[in-house]
């Protein structure tokens, strides 16, 4: 049960936080709301660690993990981040969403095989991620249809390089912790990406933002951190998958603020999708109980 809860909070959090994801993205591009996401985090997470007395990683194996995570992540985000402002919400998200397929497909491989009806409470929560994109992408004029495929191939390569960074953080998460996995998993992207931007003479100066997006940053970065913590804390409970997969119905919780405060409209069918996802963590809610 407690997986399910896990999963649950860190879908909330990090739905909200995709959406200002995509307000950030266009304000300042991609890569600077990923680089101040990341800022936030990692120095929120350096304080935490330094009051608590928290370590590093103890060994080769726990920070080669750590590294893979946070290097994955920030890949992962970074594409994410540029389907959100290059595209509908409503696309890119489910998308991305459907990264658990491939963390359920490690999970067998590792051993842990699901019973009956908990693979067909996860094959509906991911069925109904997909149904919702779907639904999404086949509506509207050309124009809708052209930005998704053109963010079709970007989302496709965030959703693998994310489920990699599930995987390997929910791995170390084991061995070194939840707390450390994800503050030097965080540092560690926050390092690539602030190389990145370096590199392309983009402007860091975060502090000449004004306090309304700077607001925004930092909540971003809050609530994003706050779901990761969640989305490992589940890693060192006996169905890891479990709370991967409710975690990656992060993406409609992004789509009903949309349709709330940008008025994008859900179909019939996305309507649909999100019974099968609410029926599906229900199911492995009462089978945890």
């Amino acid at each position: 049960m407690i997986a399910v809860v896990f999963g649950v909070l860190s879908a909330l959090a990090l739905g909200v936080a995709d959406f200002l994801a995509n307000r950030n993205a266009i304000r300042l591009g991609a890569d600077r709301a990923l680089c101040g996401m990341l800022a936030v985090g990692t120095a929120g997470l350096t304080a935490t660690g330094l009051f608590m007395g928290a370590g590093a990683p103890d060994s080769v194996g726990a920070a080669a993990l750590v590294l893979l995570h946070g290097v994955c992540l920030a890949l992962a985000l970074l594409l994410f981040f540029a389907a959100l402002a290059r595209g509908p919400i409503s696309v890119a998200a489910p998308i991305v969403g459907a990264h658990p397929v491939l963390v359920v497909a490690f999970a067998v491989f590792a051993g842990r095989i699901p019973g009956l009806s908990e693979w067909a409470a996860m094959t509906a929560i991911v069925a109904g991620v997909v149904l919702v994109g779907y639904a999404t992408g086949g509506k509207g004029g050309s124009a809708t249809k052209g930005a998704a495929r053109r963010v079709l191939p970007i989302a496709v390569s965030a959703s693998s390089l994310y489920a990699i960074a599930v995987v390997a953080g929910q791995e170390a998460a084991v061995l070194s912790g939840d707390f450390s996995t994800l503050w030097f998993g965080r540092l560690a992207g926050l390092l690539l990406v602030t190389a990145l931007l370096a590199a392309r003479g983009r402007d860091l100066r975060f502090w000449r933002l004004s306090p309304g997006w700077q607001g925004l940053v930092a909540a971003h970065g809050v609530l994003d951190t706050l779901g990761f913590f969640l989305l490992l804390a589940g890693g060192t409970t006996a169905n890891p998958e479990f709370t991967a997969v409710i975690s990656s119905t992060f993406s409609v919780v992004t789509i009903v603020l949309a349709c709330i405060f940008l008025r994008e409209r859900m179909t019939p069918l996305q309507v649909s999708g999100v019974v099968l996802i609410v029926g599906g963590v229900a199911t492995l809610g009462y089978g945890g109980a």
